[in-house]
C-alpha cells in the first residue's frame, strides 16, 4: 500500500497497512455493520474524516481557533441565509470536534501508529493548546459562565452568557485533563443558574447539552463534593420533562427551524444520539419518545429514494450530515433489533463509500454531525464492540 497524503493527514506506508489490517480484524465478525465493506475504504474515510476536520478549523477573524465554517450551510438550511450569515463559528460544533478527535487520535495512539510522523497525542495536545485563546474569550473564570462573542458599540467583543454552552464547555473541562480545575466553577454556575433559564424560550438542544453536562457531573467525585447529588438528579428529571414537552407527535421527533419538518432529522436524531442512554429506564415516557422517533427514522416514510441512506426530507435524496447523526444513534444503543443492525448497515456502507472519495463529496458534510460519527466509530474500534 503506497504511503497516504491528505490535507493535514499524512500516514507512512506502515503506518497506513496498520489500521488497514486493524480494521481487517474487527470487521470480519459477522454481527459487526462493516463486515462487507473494504477494511481500505473504513481507514480512507477515517483519515478523510480527520483531515476534514482539521480543516474546517477557523483561522482567523471572531472564530479564529474553533470551529463551524460548515455550520454556515447548516444554519441557512434551517434558519435561512439572514441568519446564517451572522453566524462566525459555533460553540457547540468547536466542543463536539475536538471531543471526536480526541477519542480518535487517542484509540490511534495505542496501535502505535504516527500521524504527521508524530504520535497522535503530540497532535491531539497541538490541537488543544491552540484551544486556549478560543476558550478564554468564551468563558468567565469568575462566574464559571460560557458564551458567545457579540460586538459591543465600540467594536469591542462582549461575552453574552448562554446556558447551553456552559453545558457544553463542561464536556471539554471533564474530558481534557488540561481543564479540569474548570469543572468546579462550571458546574457550581449550570446548577445556580438553572432556576434562571427561561426553558420555554430554549431549543430542546439546550436541555439535551444540560442533561448530558449534568449525568457526567452524577459520576464524577465532583458531584459529592458540591454535595449535589441530590439537585442534579431533580434537575435531571426536570430535563426530560421538558424534553418530553418538546417532542413533536406529528413528526415523531424533536425538530427547530423556520420550517418544522427541514429541521426534523438532525435534531430528532442529535437528540436520540445523546440521549441513548435513557434506554436504561425504558418506562419512561421520554424512552418511549425516543424509541419511537428512531423507529420512524427508519420506517418508509423517511427512506431515501436511493435507499443508500437517511434523507432530510421524506423520500429525499440520501444525506451525509443525517446518516452520520443516524449511525451515532443507533451505535449508542446498548442493543438493536435484527432490523437496526440491518438499517445501520446499510448507512455504514453508505458513509464509508462516500466519505472515503478523493473528491469534493466529503465537502457537503457538516462538521458537527461528521464528528458524532467519528466519535462512535473510534469507541467502537477501541473497544472492539459488534
Amino acid at each position: 500500500m503506497p504511503e497516504l497524503n491528505l490535507p493535514f493527514i499524512t500516514l507512512s506506508e506502515v503506518d497506513y497497512s496498520r489500521i488497514v489490517q486493524l480494521f481487517r480484524q474487527w470487521t470480519k465478525r459477522s454481527s459487526n455493520p462493516l463486515n462487507h465493506i473494504d477494511p481500505e475504504k473504513v481507514t480512507l474515510a477515517l483519515a478523510n474524516s480527520i483531515a476534514y476536520l482539521l480543516s474546517d478549523r477557523i483561522k482567523e477573524g471572531i472564530g479564529r481557533g474553533g470551529w463551524g465554517y460548515s455550520d454556515k450551510e447548516y444554519m441557512r438550511k434551517l434558519y435561512g441565509s439572514e441568519v446564517a450569515d451572522q453566524v462566525h463559528e459555533s460553540v457547540m460544533t468547536t466542543v463536539v470536534v475536538i471531543l471526536a478527535l480526541h477519542n480518535c487520535l487517542l484509540q490511534l495512539e495505542k496501535t502505535g501508529i504516527k500521524v504527521n510522523g508524530r504520535s497522535p497525542r503530540d497532535l491531539l495536545d497541538t490541537l488543544v493548546d491552540e484551544l486556549d485563546e478560543y476558550l478564554r474569550y468564551r468563558w468567565d473564570n469568575q462566574k464559571g459562565h460560557g458564551g458567545v462573542l457579540v460586538a459591543g458599540r465600540e467594536g469591542d467583543l462582549i461575552l453574552t452568557p448562554r446556558y447551553r454552552h456552559t453545558a457544553w464547555f463542561f464536556h471539554v473541562w471533564h474530558r481534557l485533563p488540561k481543564y479540569r480545575d474548570r469543572m468546579k466553577l462550571t458546574a457550581i454556575n449550570l446548577l445556580e443558574e438553572f432556576d434562571r433559564v427561561q426553558w420555554s424560550d430554549e431549543k430542546v438542544a439546550t436541555a439535551v447539552a444540560a442533561y448530558s453536562a449534568f449525568s457526567l457531573l452524577e459520576n464524577d467525585p465532583l458531584c459529592d463534593a458540591l454535595a449535589a447529588v441530590p439537585r442534579v438528579k431533580h434537575l435531571k428529571h426536570v430535563l426530560e420533562g421538558q424534553i418530553e414537552s418538546q417532542f413533536n407527535h406529528e413528526l415523531s421527533g424533536w425538530t427547530s427551524g423556520n420550517t418544522l419538518l427541514g429541521g426534523r432529522q438532525l435534531y430528532t436524531l442529535f437528540v436520540c444520539a445523546e440521549m441513548a442512554g435513557m434506554n436504561s429506564f425504558p418506562e419512561s415516557v421520554l424512552s418511549s419518545q425516543l424509541l419511537e422517533a428512531l423507529e420512524t427514522t427508519m420506517g418508509s416514510k423517511w427512506c431515501a429514494f436511493d435507499g443508500r441512506g437517511v434523507p432530510l426530507s421524506p423520500n429525499g435524496q440520501s444525506d451525509l450530515s443525517a446518516s452520520a447523526l443516524a449511525a451515532s444513534a443507533l451505535m449508542r444503543q446498548p442493543r438493536l433489533t435484527n432490523s437496526g443492525q440491518s438499517f445501520l448497515s446499510n448507512i455504514m456502507r453508505y458513509l464509508v463509500e462516500n466519505l472515503a472519495k478523493d473528491d469534493d463529496t466529503i465537502q457537503g458534510i457538516f462538521a458537527w454531525t461528521l464528528s458524532y460519527f467519528l466519535q462512535d466509530i473510534s469507541q467502537w474500534l477501541g473497544e472492539g464492540k459488534r
